[in-house]
């Protein structure tokens, strides 16, 4: 009950719904739905809205529009020759027909009649223009049929079709071609041999038969499935430039109708097909396509549903454009529709606009089944078209999922990693051929430090159902820490999940949904991080007004100069202690090389490195004693990795304020403090190595890091008393990278 159309449609109303028509030549990417002037459906809608007519006309005016019909006014003949669908508007007509006025009723009721009926649309003249030529067969081999072969007798003689009919599928298709269209009986041949070898097991077999018209109203003679090769032409109104952009022959590809047009679901359906079209193979593009898709549409009418056949437009077209793939892998004509999935990764999976022209994106997400079939989970497509009866579309899609093992909050981030297409998320390249121009395209950053001490950027979310949002980094030369703090862990309905090139290779994705961040030490080869891509879903599928927003504390990207290798240096104290009485001088002297490492100990996840602990060099000392006193000693050790919580020297290195800061300390002396004998004239004394305590002290007033964040440096003295006054000189640099 679904229909495809190259001009015009998607028809939906419970009658049928269009299935997006391929543009010849292969798959291509559009940049945009060009259309010259306003279409037919745009015009009726804005006289609609203003009034000047009203619902039943403009339903009664979209059909006219959707089949080329010359009943449609002048002042409402848009140009259509842009479009690949129609409004789902059109077909809701047909379900609302037996409310119409009797002239309305009279006017619209040709349109949801099988082509085969007496009256149906394919005799009227102000569709076709002229009655039907003679049958250029009709001496040929596929002469056209007796008037036995007609459905229900005859039409008058000026409006008599004959068709040649070929069964299929054991009996259970019957295709109809119009001997009068050159080569129509010859492509019914191949669709009739089609659907019994290829199409009619591929999809029945995953899926079930569609229902018998056995008793409908229409039932066109048998309780076959009835497949009508018909040509629906263009009108003059539709431009000829757009006409050949498009690849268009007429302005649909197919339908699939409903035996019973008042019916929504758990129906008997019959399809038409436009001719015209080339007939396509396994790897090229064509009809047989065509009636794949509209056949998926014919199996899906079979289960009924809970709500109307409006509330399921997404999931019925893109899992009738996914068929095409299904019967036809290599031919890819589904990937005609893929450019506009991936135009806009922002709009929630199954939104569909509500706009004049037609729900392109409901064709376009066939890619959301093509990447559970992918995943292994194909299963649940069938098993979800079950649980519609009971469920609406999106619980249904959850349910079905169910049935695999899964749902689909957990398959929706995974979904999202792989419509990048690209680097390491690229199933869809890998197994279906999509070219790497089909993919989403992230907003990308450039990350540098060569000008400031910290690049921050934090990522503005809001997010609704099921939609995701993709941040690109790189990180040039001058970057050596890259830290991502997730602020989204407490969101429960959010994910993020991230692609990292190191090295030169992108890396599998990972799931940082719980981790409340990560930090990259590109000093560590493992961790040489030079792109990062991050996909942030919602995947809230209940109730569409979460959103993922974390207001003003959003995830955030920082990048700095300062690497994880270490810091190393050169830091003198010297303490000098004067006395007047005894009249003496005391000066000691503290000197050391040090190398500081990361302290992994307190390394926390998503935040920068900030503290290093010293893991080598060497500490020389010496004291002296001049005056009325004498005396002195020195001595000296190499420093060594003393363990967790026993280090002699400490280092913090920290931003704040967009700056760096550093603060360094010293520790415990390595075993006892050293001591030293003074002589005075009247007693001999013993002292400690006071500068042994605190040799290590920065600035605390003067803590900036170098501009470029490579270095630092201090000469400050400081007095802890009468007669003691303390100078520190300390100068390092970042040991990688400097």
């Amino acid at each position: 009950m679904f229909l495809g159309f190259r001009r015009a449609a998607l028809l939906v109303a419970c009658i049928a719904t269009a299935s997006m028509a391929h543009i010849q030549g292969g798959p291509r990417q559009a940049s945009a739905l060009q259309v010259q002037a306003p279409s037919s459906y745009a015009l009726i809608n804005q006289a609609l809205a203003a009034g000047r007519i009203n619902a039943e006309t403009a339903h009664k005016y979209r059909v006219f529009a959707a089949f080329g019909d010359t009943r449609l006014p002048a002042p409402f003949r848009g140009d259509d020759g842009g479009l690949t669908e129609m409004p789902h508007t059109v077909l809701e007509a047909g379900a609302l027909l037996q409310t119409f006025s009797a002239q309305t009723q009279a006017e619209l009721r040709p349109f949801f009649m099988p082509p085969g009926e007496p009256g149906s649309w394919i005799g009227l003249a102000t569709v076709t223009g002229d009655p039907p030529p003679p049958d250029p067969e009709s001496a040929g081999a596929l002469a056209g049929p007796s008037a036995a072969d007609s459905p229900r007798g005859t039409q008058p003689a000026a409006q008599q079709i004959r068709w040649h009919t070929i069964l299929a599928a054991g009996g259970k298709v019957k295709v109809w071609a119009q001997p009068r269209h050159a080569g129509d009986s010859a492509k019914a041949e191949v669709i009739a041999r089609e659907m019994t070898t290829t199409i009619w097991p591929r999809l029945v077999t995953l899926f079930w038969e569609p229902l018998s018209d056995l008793g409908e109203p229409y039932d066109s003679n048998g309780p076959e499935l009835d497949i009508f090769l018909v040509r629906p032409s263009f009108t003059d109104r539709d431009s000829a430039a757009n006409r050949r952009r498009y690849g268009m022959t007429g302005p649909w590809r197919g339908m699939a109708m409903n035996a019973d047009p008042y019916k929504c679901s758990a129906s008997a359906s019959y399809l038409l097909i436009n001719s015209e079209n080339p007939l396509g193979s396994a790897t090229s593009i064509g009809l047989l396509q065509d009636v794949a898709h509209e056949f998926a549409h014919a199996i899906t009418a079979r289960k009924p549903l809970k709500g109307t056949c409006q509330d399921y437009i997404w999931i019925r077209e893109a899992t009738a454009t996914w068929a095409e793939e299904w019967a036809y892998p290599q031919a890819q004509s589904e990937q005609e529709r893929a450019w506009r999935f991936f135009s806009d990764a922002r709009r929630p999976l199954d939104h569909l606009p509500n706009s004049a022209e037609a729900n392109f994106e409901a064709y376009a997400s066939y890619i959301f089944p093509l990447h559970l079939m992918l995943s292994g989970k194909g299963r649940a497509i069938p098993a979800m078209w079950e649980k519609f009866a009971q469920l609406d579309q999106r619980p249904g899609v959850n349910e079905g999922l169910k049935t695999q093992g899964t749902t689909l909050d957990k398959v929706f981030p995974e979904f999202a990693v792989q419509n990048l297409n690209r680097w390491t998320a690229n199933d869809y390249m890998r197994f279906d051929r999509l070219v790497e121009s089909f993919k989403i395209r992230p907003d990308s950053f450039s990350a540098s430090v060569a000008a400031q001490p910290v690049y921050e950027k934090d990522i503005t979310l809001g997010m609704r159902w099921l939609s995701t949002k993709y941040a690109h980094f790189d990180f040039d030369a001058s970057v050596k820490t890259v830290t991502f703090d997730n602020t989204l862990v407490p969101i429960s309905w959010a994910g993020v999940w991230a692609i990292e090139k190191i090295g030169g290779s992108w890396k599998a994705p990972i799931d940082l949904t719980k981790e409340s961040g990560k930090t990259w030490c590109r000093d560590n080869t493992g961790e040489n991080i030079q792109e990062l891509i991050l996909s942030f879903t919602n995947n809230e599928w209940q109730d569409t007004t979460r959103r993922v927003d974390p207001g003003r504390n959003r995830p955030v990207i920082r990048a700095y100069p300062t690497g994880c290798t270490g810091w190393i240096g050169t830091t003198s104290m010297t303490n000098t202690i004067r006395s007047t009485d005894p009249a003496i001088t005391i000066v000691e002297n503290v000197n050391t090389t040090m190398r500081f490492a990361v302290d992994s100990a307190l390394i926390l996840a998503g935040q920068p490195i900030e503290y290093w602990k010293v893991v080598g060099g060497h500490v020389t000392w010496d004291a002296t004693v001049s005056g009325q006193c004498t005396g002195g000693a020195s001595g000296g050790f190499t420093i060594t990795d003393m363990g967790p919580g026993d280090e002699i020297a400490t280092l913090r290195v920290w931003q704040e304020g967009g700056q760096l800061h550093h603060s360094g300390s010293s520790g415990p002396w390595p075993g006892d403090i050293p001591r030293f004998t003074i002589s005075c004239p009247n007693e001999t004394v013993e002292l400690a190595l006071i500068a042994a305590l605190g040799f290590f002290v920065t600035d605390f007033n003067r803590d900036l890091l170098a501009p470029n964040g490579r270095s630092f440096s201090g000469d400050h003295t400081s007095s802890a008393g009468p007669g003691v006054t303390t100078r520190h000189r300390y100068s390092f640099r970042c040991t990688s990278g400097c």
